[in-house]
């Protein structure tokens, strides 16, 4: 593998966590004032899980496929970690 195409992605990989983290917070706090906590938490949770799914699939591994046997294994994998 290219190393300019490795950095690249290094770089999406990155910049797609800092948002989901960042979106999950934000979600979270709004929520937070006028749900309960769990709730709240759960959504903004699953917030920042799809736009890390959608910034990764997209843009950190340039994946034009649609397809749901992408999707299953990302959500196993991103409830564990």
């Amino acid at each position: 593998m290219d190393s300019k195409i490795k950095s690249r992605e290094i770089k999406w990989f990155l910049i797609s966590g800092i948002s989901a983290v960042l979106t999950d917070l934000c979600v979270y706090y709004l929520l937070n004032q006028i749900l309960s906590h769990t709730i709240a938490k759960g959504i903004s949770f699953l917030a920042g899980t799809i736009l890390a799914f959608v910034l990764n699939k997209y843009f950190t591994f340039q994946s034009g496929r649609k397809s749901i046997s992408e999707l299953i294994p990302f959500l196993v994998l991103y409830s564990f970690t």
